[in-house]
């Protein structure tokens, strides 16, 4: 959940205060230069970092554990400052930089902050493009909470306790989903079930213009986001695309090779592959197969959900 709130992203409300970096070790302007004059030890590890591994940084987070509680995470996503030879936000590497956080955030329970117009100042990047980053890993309901701070001299905020985290057996969750699309590419939809210790959730949602793949992927996607910490999952789809692709480790590969496939065309749905890639990471998750619309309730059940969701969605030219 996003909270747009105005104030100091270092007397915000957030645990782990998030700005954008160059692999340079230059922290000249804008925010930085507090982050800098109040975490000292945190740039001399930064400037150390920047000499030994320059832009092998980009797309990686280094976490400063400061010594009032609160965490410091410098994202490489610009590998020079613009105007002096450098270069604008690298999306890409924004995005990595973003799911690596967002990973942290789950796992550990924490809050988040960003500057707003994060990336948008000597890194000369488009606010909207970097929001929906932001928000396509922090901007469901269920997902850790996020604070994007609009500075505001005038406006002071009370800075939350230092998050003590707690070691806790692992959950065993059960998730069964499934996607639909009528037309492919169409309107689609996508259902999950989620269950846990005799509890079961529904969950369910659609795009108006979208293929059966990604609706299947979303499914995932959207399950896993509801995970309120590290679980061991037994997840259940009949999409031998999404199966196979991740218990084959066929999409690692992808990955490995900056998504580009054997056959050297673009890995489809990189978008999503990246996100579930972020997801799964932070839990321990077992694939399984099933076959659809056969004796598998949970999995008709899903199927179900994702018509419905399509339905919702279908104009006059597919009546």
């Amino acid at each position: 959940m996003i909270y747009q709130i105005n104030g100091n992203l270092f007397d915000s409300p957030a645990t782990v205060y998030c700005h954008q970096v160059n692999c340079i070790g230059v922290m000249g302007a804008g925010i930085a230069v507090e982050a800098k004059k109040r975490y000292p030890e945190m740039f001399e590890e930064y400037k150390t970092r920047c000499k030994q591994f320059g832009n092998k940084n980009l797309g990686d987070v280094q976490f400063h554990f400061s010594k009032n509680g609160k965490i410091l995470a410098n994202m490489f996503a610009q590998d020079g400052i613009s105007g002096q030879g450098g270069v604008a936000t690298n999306y890409e590497k924004f995005d990595e930089c973003i799911g690596k956080v967002y990973l942290f955030a789950l796992r550990y329970g924490v809050s988040v902050g960003f500057p707003y117009l994060i990336g948008c100042g000597l890194g000369g990047g488009d606010w909207d493009r970097i929001y929906d980053i932001i928000s396509s890993y922090f901007g469901d309901e269920d997902t850790p909470t996020c604070y994007i701070v609009e500075f505001n001299a005038n406006a002071a905020s009370t800075p939350a306790a230092p998050t003590t985290i707690t070691t806790e057996q692992t959950p065993k969750v059960t998730i069964y989903t499934d996607g639909s699309c009528s037309g492919n590419p169409g309107p689609g939809g996508w259902g999950a079930i989620l269950e846990c210790n005799g509890h079961s959730r529904e969950f369910s949602g659609g795009e108006d213009e979208t293929t059966n793949n990604r609706m299947e992927l979303t499914a995932v996607i959207k399950a896993l986001k509801n995970l309120k910490r590290p679980c061991e999952v037994d997840l259940y789809s009949d999409s031998k695309y999404v199966i196979d692709a991740l218990d084959k480790g066929w999409v690692y590969n992808w990955e490995k090779n900056n998504w580009v496939k054997k056959d050297k065309k673009p890995t489809l749905n990189a978008d999503l592959w990246k996100q579930l890639l972020v997801l799964i990471r932070c839990h321990t998750v077992h694939f399984h197969w099933v076959k659809g619309h056969a004796d598998n309730p949970k999995n008709n059940r899903c199927d179900q959900l994702a018509v419905t969701e399509t339905q919702k969605r279908k104009g006059d030219e597919y009546a």
